[in-house]
């Protein structure tokens, strides 16, 4: 897991944006061709991209394989470098930490050898669950892979789902036209995708959880001032106090990161057990 704190280090939002994180995922019965995802993207302004992946089953541990995106989900490089030549890949930084694996190592993938580029986060994949019911992130179990395409056109057993971006409130009348013209079977939401939001929640919560403590801790400033300080409020006692909201608020953050940190390498050691 990328933890929420961690993302806010990294710039979660900027990631979200530049990223052009999905809106949806979705499958249909029907493929829908190039043309067909232009024709969509230009009648409804939505960034559309057919999403391939392959799960490679290795010994204790599943990787899912994908090619670079274009337009939606695409993924920052956090360590090292992108991948530039065929055989070289890019794994999540979970994995990688969970195995040892560090960057120019060599590895193996159904008895292939990569060089490892880099690592990369996907804006799709902050909470690196293999399926999105799974309990909890086993980093030493599941991983994600990026290799270019042509590396990627060679695996076998690949399986296809839909990312979508909205521009406009429309959402409902795409989702009836996909439903009338492809036969839609499975529509995910990024609101309800836990890849995506358990970061969100996290950083929503981390936000409250300061900005209360540095309430209670201004109130009891403010509570101690008085004792002292029984007159008057000037100009300058209301800048002491803004001094003082501030520097909490700093403080706040840092307790909570620090705190956050000790969860994280609590995960890891429990991952590291199983």
């Amino acid at each position: 897991m990328y933890t929420g704190i961690e993302m806010m280090d990294k710039g979660f939002s900027r990631l979200m944006k530049t990223g052009n994180v999905e809106d949806a995922q979705f499958t249909t019965l029907k493929p829908i061709d190039e043309k067909g995802i232009l024709a969509i993207e230009d009648t409804y302004d939505t960034d559309l991209e057919k999403t391939e992946y392959v799960d490679i089953k290795e010994d204790g541990y599943t990787l899912r394989a994908f090619a670079p995106a274009q337009r939606v989900n695409m993924y920052e490089v956090v360590s090292g470098r992108d991948i530039e030549d065929d055989n070289e890949i890019l794994l999540n930084p979970d994995f990688a930490s969970a195995h040892g694996i560090l960057i120019g190592d060599r590895f193996s993938i159904e008895g292939k050898e990569y060089v490892v580029a880099g690592l990369c986060v996907r804006p799709d994949y902050i909470y690196a669950q293999k399926d999105t019911t799974d309990f909890y992130v086993n980093k030493k179990t599941f991983g994600q892979v990026t290799m270019r395409q042509s590396d990627f056109d060679s695996l076998d057993h690949t399986q296809v789902y839909y990312s979508i971006v909205y521009h406009k409130d429309n959402d409902a009348q795409v989702r009836q036209y996909f439903f009338d013209e492809y036969t839609s079977l499975r529509y995910l939401s990024s609101d309800a995708n836990s890849r995506i939001n358990q970061v969100r929640e996290a950083a929503a919560q981390t936000i409250l959880a300061g900005m209360k403590l540095c309430t209670e801790l201004f109130a009891s400033f403010i509570a101690e001032l008085n004792v002292y300080i029984k007159p008057v409020i000037t100009w300058q006692s209301m800048l002491i106090c803004l001094g003082v909201l501030v520097g909490s608020y700093f403080i706040s953050l840092q307790m909570l990161k620090r705190k956050a940190y000790r969860i994280d390498m609590v995960e890891s050691l429990k991952d590291n057990r199983d």
